[in-house]
């Protein structure tokens, strides 16, 4: 650039000298090159000033699409920055809030855990007061239940002993024929009316003649005790059978100790 304005300042000064030249008859010859080399460089110098002005014209242009281009990029940066604070904000301010639930829940539930667990404490405290009041009142009743217990042993060992006497017994050998009737005790009156040796028993009846009862005795057998009661509230007595023949029976009667019915 500094070349090309130099030559075009000092080409009027060329021209001139040019002209000069020109009139020397023995450099007319050079002076037609030199004149078209001058062409040659105005034509240059021409197209450069030409070109100069569009380079100017490009820089210009490229410095206003740089400035828009980043302007916009400037923008775009702003907008997305602002877009990211935005969102960051509004994340923060969800978590917070939901941090602020959880803490009130819990806060909540601790609260009512306590109230529980007081409530609790009341009715364990009432229950052990129930609990000592019965303590107390059974320690009372098994006291005076003791009392009655060692009363009623006394009156149970009263009992037993009149009992012992009662059921204290003897025993009473028999033999009955076949078709025969025998007093077995005063009373008690056995007949045996037939005998089967095969099968080891017999038929029969005692007879209650005090009282006016029959015991009938079918298919009675051997070691087989017969309990009966001449009278309800007297103790029972058994008769007992130990063998038993073609003729009649052998066995034994147990009667209470008086020996006697009633």
């Amino acid at each position: 650039m500094a070349i090309a304005g130099l030559l075009w300042y000092n080409y009027p000064q060329l021209v001139e000298t040019y002209q000069y030249i020109s009139h020397l008859p023995a450099t007319e010859e050079g002076m037609k090159n030199l004149e078209a080399r001058a062409n040659t460089t105005a034509a240059q110098l021409r197209a450069l000033r030409e070109n100069s002005g569009s380079l100017q014209d490009n820089l210009t242009k490229l410095d206003s699409k740089l400035s828009a281009d980043f302007a916009s990029a400037r923008r775009y940066v702003d907008q997305e920055v602002g877009d990211a604070q935005t969102q960051l904000t509004a994340e923060m301010n969800q978590r917070s809030n939901a941090m602020n639930a959880r803490l009130g829940h819990v806060e909540s539930a601790q609260a009512q855990t306590q109230t529980e667990l007081a409530q609790t404490n009341d009715q364990l405290q009432q229950e052990v007061s129930a609990l000592r009041q019965q303590v107390a009142e059974l320690s009372n009743h098994t006291d005076q239940n003791v009392a009655m217990l060692k009363q009623q042993v006394n009156q149970g060992e009263t009992g037993l002993e009149a009992l012992g006497r009662k059921v204290n017994r003897r025993r009473i050998d028999f033999e009955v024929s076949e078709n025969h009737t025998t007093e077995l005790a005063p009373g008690i009156a056995l007949t045996v009316l037939k005998t089967n040796v095969s099968y080891q028993s017999f038929d029969g009846f005692l007879s209650l003649t005090d009282e006016g009862k029959t015991v009938w005795l079918s298919r009675a057998g051997i070691s087989k005790a017969v309990s009966f009661y001449p009278q309800p509230d007297d103790p029972h007595y058994d008769l007992v059978v130990t063998k038993i023949g073609r003729d009649g029976i052998v066995g034994y009667l147990m009667v209470p100790e008086d020996g006697s019915q009633g």
